[in-house]
C-alpha cells in the first residue's frame, strides 16, 4: 500500500510532462469539458484509528491498510454526489498517560488493581477492522477561483459525508501476540460523520489521479473492543489515500 502511494505521487508530475503529446482532440476536450458526467474510482492508503486505544500509540505508530471504490455523478461544475465502499484494518495501542490502566478478558477497564486476572493497557494492542459505506456531497472548490472550473486539470474537491460502518476488534498481548479479549457484539451498523478533501489532477480527458485526506467521527463507543466507565465518545478514523478516477462522459 505504501508503494501505491509513492508510485502515484511520482506519477502525477511525470504524466503532466507528457501533456505536449496529447492530441488536438484531447486539448479541445479539456477546453470544452462537460460539467455533467458519471465517474468511478479506486483508492488505497493508510487508516488511523482513535478511541480508548489509538493507532498513534505511546512509543509506536501502527500503519495498516485501506482499500475502497467509489462511484458518483456530477450534476454541474460545482456539485456532485457519490457513494463509496471501504475496508480498513490497523492496530491500536495505549496512550502514554494510560499505559498502567488495567483490562480484563471482557475488555472492561479498571484503574486500580483487581482480585481477578487483568493486564496493563501498555501490554496490549487492538486489531481493528472496519467495513463502511459512505454518501458524499462533492463540491468543486475551483468554482470559487475560476470561470471554467470544469476545464481545470487540477481540482480541489471538498466532500462532507455520512457513513454506515461495521467494526470487528480483538485485543492481543504484545509479548506473545495471544488473543486476550475476543470480539464483543458491536453494533451491526453504526453512524459516522465527517468528510474529505481531495486534490485531483486530470492528466487525460477521462482519467485523473487523486490524493485525499479524510476523517470521520465514529459513534460506536466500543469499536475498539474496550469498555470504560462513563460515556466519552472521542472516537475517530483518519485516512490518507491515493487513487484513480475514470470519467464516463455522456457523449
Amino acid at each position: 500500500m505504501k508503494n501505491l502511494l509513492i508510485t502515484l505521487f511520482f506519477l502525477l508530475p511525470a504524466l503532466s510532462g507528457n501533456t505536449q503529446s496529447w492530441s488536438r482532440y484531447g486539448r479541445a476536450y479539456f477546453n470544452a469539458a462537460p460539467s455533467r458526467y458519471w465517474h468511478v474510482g479506486i483508492h488505497g492508503g493508510l487508516p488511523f484509528f482513535w478511541g480508548d486505544f489509538t493507532s498513534t500509540a505511546a512509543g509506536k505508530t501502527y500503519t495498516g491498510y485501506l482499500a475502497g471504490v467509489q462511484a458518483g455523478y456530477r450534476f454541474n461544475s460545482f456539485f456532485g454526489m457519490s457513494l463509496s465502499l471501504e475496508y480498513a484494518a490497523n492496530k491500536a495501542g495505549a496512550r502514554d498517560y494510560a499505559m498502567d490502566y488495567l483490562m480484563d478478558a471482557g475488555g472492561m477497564t479498571y484503574y486500580i488493581p483487581q482480585p481477578f486476572d487483568t493486564k496493563r493497557y501498555g501490554d496490549l494492542y487492538a486489531a481493528i477492522a472496519m467495513f463502511g459505506a459512505g454518501l458524499h456531497a462533492d463540491f468543486n472548490a475551483n468554482r470559487i477561483f475560476g470561470k471554467n472550473p470544469a476545464a481545470a486539470k487540477l481540482k480541489l474537491i471538498v466532500s462532507p459525508a455520512v457513513y454506515l460502518q461495521h467494526f470487528r476488534s480483538e485485543i492481543y498481548t504484545r509479548a506473545e501476540d495471544a488473543l486476550f479479549a475476543a470480539p464483543r457484539r458491536n453494533k451491526p451498523l453504526s453512524l459516522g460523520l465527517g468528510g474529505s478533501v481531495a486534490l485531483r489532477y486530470d492528466f487525460h480527458p477521462a482519467i485523473g489521479v487523486e490524493l485525499k485526506g479524510a476523517a470521520n467521527w465514529i459513534t460506536d463507543n466500543h469499536f475498539d473492543n474496550i469498555v470504560t466507565v462513563g460515556y466519552v465518545a472521542h472516537n475517530a478514523l483518519w485516512s490518507m489515500t491515493a487513487g484513480l478516477v475514470w470519467k464516463i462522459h455522456n457523449h
